[in-house]
């Protein structure tokens, strides 16, 4: 019988190892948390973080297309060298500078066909990118969720901490998914979602789209149960109407102006400060009106003195004259 020419032996290596050489991290030994031999630096298996089951497919709910076109690219088969997550993530600090699924200008929204079908070996998915290969990499390490945290917080570059949202957005628990991403959707840190030749957008920013949209640059993403749908939306609502209130405090503390332009209403202390205040002042006021009563009454005496002068000075001759005017 003669096999299929598809299926003759050239992909009979991707069924049996779908994910090629990528393997699980190494993990520490069960029960061995308390033994003095063990490495300590390894993660424990019983913290990895499980994929919700979104749908029956699995593979970490990607789309179909997208994790077959990464398991057939040479680039994610060189990733088996990586076992740890310290070389993945160092390898995503040098190669990931975009967070779309696919390669910009490579993919195509319509479906092929006739001659262009992917049966026929041609398709027109695209090429997947090297973030979304790195992302599947994490993936099939199964990393913990000590691990997700770290890249949520890592400050070498901005797309360590997407590639951290994304794993979160595919496989986290939807109910879990907001207690991860609360204290980030306002975060400020720039970052290409297409790169360089893109708009630039933030982490707060594109975290909200990726919480609150089903499509994301022609994929599909794990649509969320409708009740955790509708209380991310009702939430983020919140933490908007917290952050306007927040910065209206703010705004509002300026000195010398009343309640309701910009000031803030006057406590008991504050009405005290400002009589204190005011005693001075007013204390001041009076040493200067003394102090210009003196200068008056020397200013009106000035002239008696000036007139009995030029009396004395007519009666001397003109030498004495001139010596007791000057």
């Amino acid at each position: 019988m003669v096999k299929n020419n598809y299926s003759s032996g050239r992909n009979d290596d991707r069924l049996h190892k779908p994910n090629g050489d990528n393997e699980p991290q190494a993990f520490r030994p069960i029960g061995a948390i308390d033994d003095a031999a063990a490495d300590n630096t390894l993660e424990s298996i019983a913290d990895v973080m499980p994929c919700h089951p979104y749908s029956a497919v699995g593979n970490m709910n990607l789309n179909s297309m997208l994790v077959e076109n990464i398991r057939s690219d040479d680039y994610f088969k060189g990733l088996a060298e990586l076992k740890t997550f310290e070389d993945v993530v160092d390898q995503i600090y040098y190669d990931c500078k975009f967070v779309t699924p696919w390669v910009p200008g490579t993919h195509k929204s319509q479906k092929a066909s006739g001659m262009c079908s992917g049966l026929r070996g041609v398709s027109n998915a695209g090429t997947p990118s090297t973030g979304y290969m790195l992302l599947f990499k994490l993936y099939t390490l199964q990393i913990t969720t000590h691990q997700i945290r770290r890249m949520l917080n890592h400050t070498d570059s901005p797309y360590i901490r997407a590639l951290g949202f994304l794993y979160l957005r595919h496989a986290c628990d939807p109910k879990e998914l907001w207690t991860w991403c609360k204290p980030f959707v306002a975060d400020p840190e720039e970052l290409y979602v297409e790169g360089a030749d893109g708009p630039v957008s933030t982490i707060g920013r594109w975290l909200r789209g990726l919480l609150t949209e089903q499509e994301y640059h022609g994929t599909m993403l794990p649509r969320l149960p409708v009740p955790v749908a509708r209380d991310v939306l009702a939430k983020l609502h919140e933490s908007d109407e917290g952050s306007a209130a927040h910065r209206t405090v703010e705004t509002s503390r300026v000195p010398g102006l009343p309640a309701g332009e910009g000031g803030r209403r006057e406590g008991p202390l504050d009405r005290g400060v400002h009589g204190a205040v005011s005693g001075v002042h007013g204390a001041v006021s009076g040493v200067h009106g003394a102090v210009s009563g003196v200068y008056g009454a020397e200013r009106e005496r000035e002239p008696e003195h000036d007139l009995a002068d030029h009396r004395a000075a007519r009666q001397m001759g003109p030498a004495a004259r001139s010596r007791a005017l000057w």
